[in-house]
């Protein structure tokens, strides 16, 4: 992403937008997924000292089904499109989302991220997203997701995430009798 286009008011958001969120055969893969990106992340760390000093140098244990399980039951709640901030001081959650991006659980569109099982997920893969989002971190210490992220002001965050919604739950109107 080019700094040009970051938002230049407000906080930095993600809109995501997953299938339907009654779809129990998605949500049992996207978990399962998460669990082997857990083991593979684990098997990884226990071969190489090194990179586990990198991984955890943010403060941040990389944990994929902690993570899965919140997106989950925002995505559920929220009726499948849920936005997130991703500020410049990022908490555990939004670190996540950024290296599950990379990873691949979410993929971006053109305005926003759709939530999507990772086809080839190796360690490969996750070492060099952990990597990714960690060289975002600038001397003060802060992480700035928001240069791996496809971002907007929360304005807009909120307007295409209700679009998305309508989209997706279009009223239906019903005659009035008179």
């Amino acid at each position: 992403m080019n700094i040009s286009m970051y938002p230049q008011g407000g906080a930095h958001c993600v809109v995501v937008s997953g299938p339907r969120h009654d779809d129990a055969k998605f949500a049992s893969e996207w978990l399962q997924a998460a669990a082997e990106a857990d083991r593979l992340l684990q098997s990884h760390l226990s071969s190489d000292a090194n990179f586990e000093q990198n991984c955890l140098d943010d403060g941040y244990p990389i944990n994929f089904s902690a993570a899965a399980l919140e997106f989950v039951s925002l995505w559920r709640v929220k009726g499948g499109v849920f936005l997130l901030e991703c500020d410049l001081s990022p908490e555990l959650l939004e670190h996540l989302f950024c290296v599950m991006a990379e990873v691949g659980f979410f993929v971006s569109g053109a305005d926003y991220y759709r939530m999507t099982v990772p086809k080839d997920l190796n360690a490969e893969t996750i070492r060099r997203a952990v990597l990714i989002v960690n060289a975002t971190e600038e001397l003060d210490g802060c992480l700035h997701l928001e240069r791996l992220l496809n971002t907007m002001t929360a304005e807009k965050a909120k307007k295409l995430a209700m679009r998305l919604f309508q989209e997706r739950f279009p009223r239906t109107r019903t005659r009035s009798s008179n």
